[in-house]
């Protein structure tokens, strides 16, 4: 006789859990496929997976999850900004490792970017590096104002709307940059022009140092820290300078690959003893007006007032 038990088809399937934007975004598509037709829109990523002749039932399956799910992808999006993401999964299910939930954009995108003063500067610079958990120590705004006093310098700040509330606007990206001195009296810009003696030459030449910068993790991937960099080369050409030097660490992939794509050169590379991710890498580029025409980033630059 055989064993009473549950047959595989009675399994009970585990829980669709939707990624967050991703219901929003099958709706904008679908919308967008109502409004202009099948041929004036690009098809979704999963179109070329459509030809077994279920397509339209999974069509169907994900836009009901959208709907089911809104109010989800709405939690989603305040716990991220409150409290991380990912702390509210249901503990029958195994824990997935953590994904990077960016913000996509269905269209092309103009870069909102506000340039400021020193003062008012240092203050938003000293707010968005709250939101930077992989910074282990943050600059405050004192710090901020003591190292770019007295020297030529560049506070840029990228900006835009929120997902859910495209009324509020948050400031995403940002770089900060000064010029290094010759003969230099700051002992950090001290050291790193003896480490990079043998590789960037300084005397004779002005050479612009960009010193801290970063996009916010949802954010990231949509070309922000690409138009404020570039921005940065208009401003450091337009005001004489030579070279830009950069130092970062092996982690930080993502600045990394914008910079190898913005033709930025290894100048040196700091081996950690124990850990190469925290390996120092120090890339620069030689700046000419002709590299101008090399830019792509669509940018809307204001100063803001004193």
């Amino acid at each position: 006789m055989r064993a009473i038990g549950p047959a595989r088809r009675d399994e009970t399937a585990p829980p669709v859990v939707p990624l967050p934007y991703e219901p929003r975004i099958a709706c904008e598509r679908l919308r967008r496929r109502e409004l202009l037709g099948p041929e004036s829109c690009p098809p979704p990523a999963f179109a070329a997976q459509d030809r077994s002749g279920f397509g339209e039932a999974r069509r169907s399956g994900r836009c009901a999850a959208a709907k089911a799910a809104s109010s989800a992808e709405r939690g989603h999006a305040a716990r991220r900004r409150h409290a991380g993401a990912g702390q509210d999964r249901n503990p029958r299910f195994p824990r997935e490792p953590r994904r990077d939930h960016r913000v996509q954009f269905a269209f092309p995108v103009e870069y909102h970017i506000k340039q400021y003063d020193l003062e008012q500067g240092a203050l938003e610079i000293q707010y968005i590096e709250e939101f930077f958990g992989e910074f282990p120590r943050k600059k405050t705004a004192a710090e901020i104002v003591r190292r770019l006093s007295g020297r030529a310098h560049l506070i840029l700040l990228a900006t835009a709307p929120l997902p859910d509330d495209p009324g509020t606007v948050l400031p995403v990206s940002f770089k900060v940059a000064h010029e290094i001195k010759v003969p230099e009296t700051e002992a950090k810009l001290v050291d790193l022009m003896h480490r990079l003696h043998d590789h960037v030459q300084f005397a004779g030449r002005r050479v612009l140092y960009t010193w801290i910068g970063g996009t916010r993790r949802d954010w990231r991937g949509q070309g922000f820290f690409r138009a404020l960099t570039e921005q940065q080369e208009l401003w450091a050409i337009a005001q004489g300078f030579d070279e830009i030097v950069v130092k970062t660490k092996n982690k930080f992939y993502d600045m990394r690959g914008t910079l190898d794509h913005l033709r930025f050169e290894v100048a040196k590379y700091e081996r950690h003893r124990t850990d190469n991710a925290e390996s120092k890498v120090y890339l620069s580029k030689k700046l000419g007006a002709e590299m101008i025409s090399t830019h792509r980033s669509a940018k809307t630059v204001v100063q803001m007032p004193v």
